[in-house]
């Protein structure tokens, strides 16, 4: 079973936030390599909402920042992560090979890869509008 995943590092949310959480069936009902690719799936969720709320943190501290290139860096840093989160925790996920959990795996990472394709668009303009302020 795979143990359940830390909070990405430096992303600290706010108490107030409630992070969007998919219904992620209980694994206690899956193989043993369904309840895998689950548990490993719903880890790399929690991470992408972390990421999902520190981007948008910093999009609502742009307009008001004293120190935008920290922000354009952490925003950098932000992106690369998601970029491995995708490759490493998601596409790393096979589901050719599950039964019990196939379509709760399936779903869950398609409904990721498309938050992430979000994501990045919203970065990418984030990252056009810093040049066009020349920071």
């Amino acid at each position: 079973m795979v143990e359940r995943c830390a909070p990405a590092p430096g992303i600290d949310l706010p108490k107030h936030e409630v992070p969007y959480r998919p219904q992620f069936v209980s694994s206690a009902r899956f193989s043993t390599a369904s309840a895998e690719a689950v548990d490993k799936l719903a880890c790399v969720n929690e991470e992408l909402t972390g990421i999902e709320q520190r981007v948008r943190q910093i999009l609502a501290e742009l307009p008001t920042s004293q120190s935008p290139a920290d922000l354009k860096t952490e925003l950098a840093q932000l992106e690369s992560k998601a970029k491995q989160l995708e490759t490493t925790g998601i596409d790393d996920v096979y589901t050719g090979e599950l039964n019990s959990g196939k379509q709760v795996a399936k779903q869950s990472k398609k409904d990721m890869l498309a938050r992430l394709e979000v994501l990045f668009a919203t970065v990418d303009e984030t990252f056009k509008k810093m040049r066009a302020k020349g920071t």
